[in-house]
């Protein structure tokens, strides 16, 4: 059954006709007979009545009638709802910026900013690429209202208490860190990285001039072969050309264009090595405008369809 061969029988008992009622809705006399037909066979209990006056419902058809205009308005209403929310979030507009983390970068160019494009064209995100982690003091820095973040899920509540009165964290999806590691080099077949697989690897890790202490996960690692770089563009390169390792979260990267084209695999540690689960969110003063809204309500929905 249709909504379409609903609202066929309700006009053609509004009008006691076959025939005005087909011309009511700019369709032929045969098509409204049949789609009536249909329905009545779908149903299973004639409808109609034809009399000298006109048509009349049956019993039953006058039940499917009422049902009908109460069916037919609920969905007239929803749609009008849709409409209305089509026209809102075409009139929100505004520039937004979103203080990233590097790891998440191909997630808000490739999924967050191609939804506001289609949902909210009036929208511009400017995406500024920076450490987020375990603390919220370069986003306050920074004067930029949304962040996108990650933290370790221990050191949680330790993370929570960083956080203002006048700012909201949302968790997204938790994450696992791995070894992205060229196609080229034989580790990247194995199920799992080992402690003596790490030594014998090249890591090159993100680092700035303003960065205080190197990771943690350095210590796997021949500190004296590490590649310090400040672009994650330039540490995918080198991962591709096979000449170091990288440490990123798994699930986050599965997007990027190394990895969706198997020229960078991600393995996972092995459990011996307990490196901690990381938890990605996002931050949002709790004043902001409704394009800065719209973008956090984005984020939200990729990361829900995209990650969870």
């Amino acid at each position: 059954m249709r909504l379409e061969q609903l609202e066929y029988f309700i006009e053609a008992v509004k009008c006691k006709s076959i025939n005005k009622a087909a011309k009511n809705l700019f369709i032929s006399q045969p098509t409204l007979s049949l789609a009536i037909a249909k329905l009545e066979e779908e149903i299973g209990a004639k409808l109609l009545h034809r009399t000298n006056k006109g048509v009349i419902p049956t019993i039953t058809g006058s039940m499917v009638y009422n049902d009908a205009l109460r069916i037919v308005g609920i969905s007239n209403s929803f749609f009008g709802d849709w409409q209305q929310n089509i026209v809102q979030n075409s009139n929100i507009a505004g520039n937004v910026s979103v203080y990233c983390i590097p790891s998440a970068s191909v997630f808000i160019s490739n999924f967050v900013i191609q939804e506001l494009k289609e949902s909210s064209p009036s929208v511009r995100m400017l995406v500024y690429e920076g450490q987020l982690h375990e603390d919220l003091n370069r986003l306050l820095c920074s004067k930029i209202n949304v962040g996108f973040g990650s933290y370790k899920v221990p050191l949680e509540k330790e993370f929570m208490s960083t956080v203002p009165d006048n700012w909201s964290i949302d968790r997204l999806f938790s994450d696992r860190l791995s070894v992205l590691i060229s196609s080229r080099n034989p580790m990247s077949k194995k199920d799992f990285i080992t402690k003596e697989d790490c030594e014998q690897l090249p890591l090159a890790f993100y680092w700035n001039t303003n960065e205080e202490h190197e990771p943690s996960y350095l210590r796997l690692f021949d500190a004296d072969s590490a590649i310090r770089a400040n672009t994650k563009s330039s540490i995918l390169q080198l991962v591709a050309e096979n000449s170091a390792v990288a440490i990123f979260p798994q699930k986050i990267t599965q997007h990027d264009f190394y990895r969706k084209n198997n020229v960078i695999n991600s393995v996972l540690f092995d459990e011996t090595i307990n490196l901690p689960e990381i938890m990605h969110y996002v931050a949002y003063r709790n004043d902001l405008t409704d394009a800065e809204r719209k973008v956090v309500d984005t984020i939200h929905y990729c990361a829900q369809v995209y990650y969870e």
